[in-house]
């Protein structure tokens, strides 16, 4: 690779498992051994480090040092202290989630309450009465953050409305709202909840 920048390659280990390479510069793999894999943001407000990515795509990613003799066969070979391996999770994300999670960059935040968190990671879809309030302006069909009254993003998705009308109606039932008004804030379809 040219110095000072890194390399990638990637292989099929077989029809059902995917395994991706990076290797990096010894500089970068310094930083990434003192960093723990914890703080790789699951939803990075910006473009996601690659691993997340590849870990909800079903793929297990090596980050090692481009300068390693062999280092493309050992970490396919799996063979010890080749670099940083981050395994894939146990349960893949569709492409339309993955494009949701990573693609989009958000154009503002939806804080919700607790009760509504839990409806969302268990597949729902974000009502009005579940909303607290409105962070930032945004038109519908914007990517969104969501996040609870500690300020913690576990969610995006694609507001159905924009901030002006969902920070009307946040905080009411569906039974009581306005006709016409939106009871339905993010629909499950376009919301991508990844836990930490």
């Amino acid at each position: 690779p040219t110095p000072g920048a890194p390399a990638t390659a990637s292989a099929t280990t077989s029809s059902r498992a995917a395994f991706a390479i990076t290797v990096s510069t010894p500089d970068q793999e310094a930083i990434l051994a003192a960093a723990s894999l914890e703080a790789i943001p699951p939803l990075p407000r910006t473009v996601p480090a690659p691993p997340a990515i590849a870990s909800w795509s079903g793929v297990d990613t090596v980050i090692a040092n481009a300068a390693r003799e062999d280092v493309v066969a050992d970490a396919v070979a799996g063979a010890p202290g080749v670099g940083t391996t981050v395994r894939s999770r146990e349960t893949r994300l569709a492409a339309r989630k993955l494009w949701i999670a990573f693609a989009v960059v958000a154009q503002g935040r939806v804080v919700v309450d607790t009760g509504a968190r839990r409806a969302l990671e268990t597949g729902k879809s974000l009502l009005a009465a579940g909303v607290r309030s409105v962070e930032g302006e945004f038109d519908p069909g914007s990517p969104v953050e969501v996040v609870d009254t500690e300020g913690s993003v576990f969610a995006k998705g694609l507001a159905r409305h924009g901030s002006a009308e969902i920070g009307r109606v946040a905080g009411q039932r569906s039974d009581v709202l306005p006709a016409g008004s939106p009871a339905v804030v993010i629909h499950a379809d376009d919301l991508v909840t990844i836990p930490a």
